[in-house]
């Protein structure tokens, strides 16, 4: 399971949404899971300020259940920033992505 959360300057449309939940849902692959264990959160016009300026950029959250030896993060980061890069005109080196590892295991009571 990944939960994705995607914060951007951009404006979304209806049809920037489809298209952006349809391709990081195929991206899943390349870490190894599908679309159908994703949940997904896209957040636009957001003001983000990257090197001190207000300029086109993608925050992405990427929480990844299951995977401790990181499979596919790499191919994953790369075809993400492409994805933003297609859909919202960000350019590459203005997306950042922060990679967090959920433990998949048995619940505790406490």
């Amino acid at each position: 399971m990944a939960f994705i959360s995607v914060k951007t300057t951009a404006l979304m449309t209806a049809e920037s949404e489809t298209a952006l939940k349809k391709q990081i849902g195929q991206a899943m692959s390349l870490i190894g899971q599908s679309e159908a264990y994703l949940m997904l959160i896209l957040e636009g016009n957001q003001s983000l300020y990257l090197r001190g300026e207000k300029k086109p950029a993608a925050l992405i959250n990427a929480n990844i259940f299951g995977n401790p030896q990181h499979f596919g993060y790499t191919d994953f980061a790369q075809r993400l920033t492409q994805i933003m890069n297609d859909i919202l005109n960000i350019p590459p080196q203005n997306s950042y992505i922060q990679f967090n590892n959920i433990k998949v295991g048995r619940s505790q009571e406490i």
